[in-house]
């Protein structure tokens, strides 16, 4: 073999390794198990940093308002990108890029735990409904038992990790999978001290890792839970949601006031706009034509 041949082969193999090791240690970054989607997911978005990087997903619930996760409360977190269900350059252009104003993570969320991993995030703008861009449904109230006894099969979406053993490069499209909800003595087993505000799913084939917290959780198109832990990606141990009906205390409150409090900013503005068209009109009435007048007639009637 020649020298060539040898440092060819050299170089072959160290291109191997680089792409394997990295293979092995790294999860790749996608729904395990999942597909390209084929059912509405307008309302997913992607929780991004000041280089666009996917930090975790979300669900838009109306112009302003993303719920999430409370692990995803970081300060490296800056944009909310909706509209995109393939995030490239390419289509960062047409893509509803907003900033994010403030996130608000339960008041009860303890990083060491499971439990109340749900928070909502208030855009620095308004994001407006089109073909690309919609607002996810959330539950009128909270189920009496188990979402097992309403909805048997769920669909989580993200850009989470398409594999439990390779990893490779991050995904591009958004992922789709329909799961299993696993009934609450299975996640019992697993996870103890779990409560009713956590919802399990059977990952025997698929599960949500990776960035995929905080992304939703769809019950025949209503938002019913939020990503909190994925089971650490592993087959057979149930993925954990924070069950969304459970939380309409914590969700709906924020929205009324801040939509109070814009009612009442508006309502400010155009009380101060009133007064000084007041304002202009009685000066107008006792100063300005008053002066007017007088003057005029000094000067031109003697």
């Amino acid at each position: 073999m020649s020298q060539f041949d040898v440092l060819q082969s050299l170089f072959a193999l160290t291109i191997l390794v680089l792409l394997f090791g990295e293979g092995c240690c790294k999860l790749k970054k996608r729904i395990v198990g999942g597909r390209k989607c084929r059912i509405p997911t307008e309302f997913a978005v992607a929780i991004v940093d000041k280089s666009l990087t996917i930090r975790c997903g979300g669900a838009l619930l109306d112009h302003r308002w993303v719920v999430t996760a409370a692990q995803c409360c970081t300060p490296e977190i800056e944009y909310v990108l909706a509209g995109t269900p393939t995030i490239s350059w390419a289509t960062l252009e047409k893509a509803a890029k907003t900033k994010i104003r403030k996130c608000i993570p339960h008041e009860d969320y303890k990083p060491e735990g499971l439990l109340n991993n749900i928070a909502l995030i208030f855009l620095d703008k308004a994001v407006a409904q089109s073909d690309y861009v919609k607002y996810v449904s959330l539950p009128h109230a909270q189920l009496p038992d188990d979402i097992l006894n309403w909805y048997p099969k769920c669909s989580v979406m993200g850009w989470g990790a398409i594999s439990f053993s390779y990893a490779g490069s991050k995904s591009k499209a958004i992922r789709c999978a329909l799961l299993e909800v696993a009934p609450s003595k299975d996640c019992s087993k697993v996870y103890k001290g779990m409560s009713e505000s956590i919802v399990c799913i059977h990952t025997n084939t698929s599960a949500a890792c990776g960035v995929d917290a905080g992304g939703p959780l769809v019950c025949q198109n209503v938002l019913y839970g939020i990503a909190s832990y994925s089971g650490a990606c592993e087959r057979g141990v149930p993925g954990v949601y924070a069950r969304v009906d459970t939380y309409l205390a914590f969700i709906i409150p924020h929205i009324l006031r801040e939509a109070d409090s814009n009612v009442l900013h508006q309502a400010i503005s155009v009380i101060v706009l009133a007064c000084v068209h007041i304002a202009l009109f009685l000066y107008s009435v006792v100063i300005w034509f008053p002066y007017t007048r007088f003057t005029f007639d000094n000067k031109y009637m003697n």
